[in-house]
């Protein structure tokens, strides 16, 4: 009887050595605060392109990587039971972060209250969903409409893009814009995600007289202070920062405050150009003329 038992309780450890390491396996493939290793430990992510939300970062095992936007510029705001559900990207002290290709923007770690040290980028901090069970989901993307994939340019700006003035997240950052090249309309300036960028004629040189309802369906184009904004091949007037009466800082090309249209949904909508005939799109140039109101009828017309 002796032997049996010795090779049953061999057997119940190889069960429960494979118990053991499925278990194991099983709690690698979700990550809740994926921390690194070692202090000289390096963290590198990765990117997935997804063609509804673009490319945004993804971490440990492919997992998307989230943004609150109730957060402020390298601080948290979520403790408790959100970051239970939000896991906050977290790795060792002096841990050094690697992005993949595009992402530009930079990196960094801020103090958590329980002393971890939390991924930032572009000071946005970072947060895997405890709802995603595989690479791929993003099934967090527009929870509470505060919680969205991070993209890898670093640049954020809600779905409506226009819903609230886009502001740099940091004085030290920086803004790149770009430009839209439309065979009726010219070439165009662009900002955050695409979305298009308008001047308003009842403006003054640096002075922007758009506020309360007005901001609300034009939002500012805002930065934080001393932030720096490159503009696209082609931009060569001036670019600079006014202060608006709420305190806020507005990018101006050529003098003219910009500003987004509420009603613009998607990279390319021009749905503002003309509206009142007082919004149109801010040309690459710099250089803008009011459209020449049609003829009207002459009296002696009867030729």
């Amino acid at each position: 009887m002796r032997p049996i038992s010795r090779l049953t309780s061999m057997a119940g450890l190889v069960v429960g050595l494979a118990f053991v390491a499925s278990a194991c396996s099983a709690a690698v493939a979700t990550p809740s605060a994926s921390t690194a290793p070692a202090g000289a430990a390096g963290l590198t992510l990765a990117s997935t392109n997804d063609p509804t939300l673009g490319a945004y970062l993804t971490g440990l095992n492919g997992m998307t990587l989230y943004l609150y936007t109730k957060d402020t510029p390298d601080t948290t705001v979520c403790y408790s039971s959100c970051a239970t559900n939000w896991p906050p990207l977290t790795v060792a002290p002096g841990a050094t972060i690697t992005g993949p290709s595009g992402a530009t923007a930079t990196f960094a770690t801020i103090t958590r209250t329980d002393g971890t040290s939390q991924v930032t980028y572009n000071h946005w901090p970072l947060y895997y969903y405890a709802g995603d069970s595989k690479a791929g989901d993003v099934t967090g993307q527009n929870v509470g409409k505060v919680w969205f994939v991070m993209p890898v340019s670093g640049q954020f700006t809600t779905p409506a893009a226009s819903s609230a003035a886009s502001t740099a997240p940091s004085a030290a950052a920086g803004l790149t814009l770009g430009s839209t090249n439309d065979t009726t309309l010219g070439a165009y300036l662009t900002g955050l995600n695409g979305m298009t960028l308008y001047l308003y004629t009842k403006d003054t040189p640096d002075v922007s007289v758009c506020t309360g309802a007005c901001a609300t369906a034009w939002p500012p184009l805002t930065v934080a202070a001393g932030t720096t904004i490159t503009g696209p091949t082609g931009a060569t007037a001036a670019f600079a920062l006014i202060t608006r009466a709420d305190g806020t800082m507005q990018v101006t090309y050529s003098h003219w405050p910009l500003y987004y249209y509420a009603k613009d949904a998607k990279a390319g909508d021009v749905t503002g150009q003309n509206v009142g005939k007082v919004w149109f799109v801010m040309p690459v140039s710099g250089q803008f003329t009011a459209p020449a109101p049609a003829a009207s009828p002459s009296a002696t017309s009867g030729y």
